[in-house]
């Protein structure tokens, strides 16, 4: 199943928006995401697609 830990992402060095961030989705599950314009839904979505964005990263990434 999909785990990722302790992500963390800035836009600019030292001003992190997303802060030890851990999720699991079950295998099967669908995940719905709504907010505010400029929430960071998009963000968070780039964050679970690793190769298209730079992370900090604690523990990572398990598939």
């Amino acid at each position: 199943m999909p785990t990722a830990s302790e992500i963390g992402f800035a836009y600019t060095s030292g001003k992190p928006v997303i802060t030890d961030l851990s999720l699991t989705i079950r295998p099967g599950k669908k995940v719905g995401l709504f907010g505010l314009s400029g929430a960071g839904k998009t963000t968070l979505v780039s964050l679970l697609r690793p190769s298209s964005i730079d992370l900090s990263v604690g523990k990572g990434f398990d598939k």
